[in-house]
């Protein structure tokens, strides 16, 4: 279903003096703006009201929810004051987006964010000349309509898993809209069999193909990998569920799996999936954000301060060849490794791009909490200690270690390559939730 949008102009009556003029052409400014976000957005539906009836936004903002998936309204000039009625009666469940029109009305908008900031108000703001970011932002009403569409399939052995807690589950359902659904290793295995080995085999040699080499596994080993990849899309496929995330090292290691779920993450995050070790329902819907946000895959990892080179280190055993986004034909080289915790199984060692801006991030869904950082991809660590693919950036690691809470965030971030720093901190503080940016102060 097609995502409506309400877009609305706050204008000033005919032949009123003011910015950004008198009777200034509002409709061309709207349909100049209109254009870009329909590119971005082509399968959005968008409304546009030109109006100064402060009194009739709010009367009618109870059927604006019920008519559309969001609001946003352009401060075209500085009165009337359309804005306040927005900033009254905004709330975390439909979402409205406050923009300016630069030179137009830019007081009101700076009084609105004031508002914003001030009050803690889950409005999203946006101002510049680029309509491209204007349109950035409003595809976030786009992308959470689109996660409300997905279920995560939960496969683990232990329900007091604290990764995928009943407050989590809940927490996704009340502030996403998304649902969960747990299976354990049995009916994982229950349809392992059933997967023909000669399906399984055309995936292990394609991604043996595609690969600078195998280092540490055998083809039995990588087959067995690609026959648990089909495994799971068919229990996703039978359970009615879009994302997937395994409690995999306590199964291995208990002997529960007969593969690590690695390199069918992989492929997964290659296909447009999405794919989640330890059963982190955090980190999969930080990274169907990534997904529906940014047409890219995220990077799940564990990550490492190294204060003598002021780098952080993305280290993990799953990684997408696709980083630089599904509409870009590049693809990185990879290495098949074997799980490195452990040295058994089959996993992936990415080489990924440098010298790029990423974003690093983690949506708490408990404790309904977002943090976040920003850097430069630098290189590629070969070192032999920790997770196979290892991704160092730039960044203020003193302060990022200074703000780090692993009591909220745990230890797993979500890495994307782009400067998405505004429109993840706008669609956190659209959700009302709790904000830290890591990077920021003094160590």
């Amino acid at each position: 279903m097609k995502t409506k949008i309400k877009f609305v102009l706050q204008a000033k009556p005919e032949n009123t003096p003011g910015w950004p003029h008198i009777n200034f052409n509002y409709r061309q400014a709207a349909d100049q703006m209109l254009s870009v976000m329909q590119a971005r957005m082509p399968e959005a539906c968008f409304d546009t009201l030109i109006t100064s009836d402060e009194q009739g936004a709010r009367d009618s903002f109870a059927s604006d929810r019920e008519n559309y998936d969001g609001l946003v309204l352009i401060t075209a000039t500085n009165n009337p004051t359309l804005y306040h009625a927005y900033c009254d009666l905004a709330d975390t469940q439909f979402p409205v987006i406050i923009a300016d029109l630069p030179h137009g009305g830019s007081g009101a908008f700076l009084n609105a964010a004031t508002r914003v900031y001030k009050e803690n108000l889950p409005v999203g703001l946006v101002s510049s000349m680029d309509y491209r970011d204007l349109a950035e932002t409003v595809q976030i009403i786009e992308v959470l309509k689109e996660l409300k569409e997905n279920k995560i399939l939960i496969v683990s052995d232990n329900p007091d898993n604290p990764f995928f807690s009943s407050a989590k589950r809940e927490g996704l359902e009340k502030h996403w809209g998304v649902g969960c659904v747990i299976k354990n290793s049995a009916d994982v295995f229950s349809l392992y069999d059933s997967i023909p080995l000669g399906q399984a085999e055309a995936l292990a040699d394609r991604w043996l193909k595609d690969c600078i080499r195998p280092v540490e596994p055998d083809r039995a080993e990588i087959v067995r990998s690609a026959k648990l990849y089909y495994t799971l899309e068919k229990l996703k496929e039978q359970e009615g569920c879009s994302a997937v995330t395994v409690d995999c090292l306590s199964l291995f290691y208990g002997n529960r799996m007969k593969a690590y779920p690695c390199l069918a993450f992989f492929e997964m995050l290659n296909n447009k999936e999405v794919g989640i070790c330890e059963a982190d329902v955090d980190s999969v819907l930080s990274a169907l954000i990534s997904r529906y946000g940014f047409n890219r895959p995220g990077f799940v990892s564990d990550p490492v301060i190294d204060t003598s080179s002021g780098q952080i280190i993305y280290d993990h055993c799953v990684c997408s060849s696709r980083m630089s986004g599904y509409d870009d034909p590049r693809s990185c080289e990879y290495y098949i490794r074997s799980h490195a915790e452990d040295q058994k199984g089959a996993s992936v060692q990415t080489l990924l791009p440098l010298q790029q801006p990423v974003t690093t991030y983690r949506f708490n869904t408990d404790c309904h909490a977002f943090c976040i950082h920003s850097g430069t991809a630098v290189g590629n660590v070969g070192l032999d200690r920790g997770c196979r693919t290892k991704l160092a950036a730039e960044s203020n690691v003193r302060s990022i270690m200074k703000n780090w809470n692993m009591d909220i965030f745990g230890w797993h971030r979500v890495t994307v390559y782009g400067d998405w720093r505004d429109k993840l901190m706008n669609l956190a503080r659209m959700k009302g939730m709790r904000i830290i940016e890591e990077d920021e102060g003094r160590f």
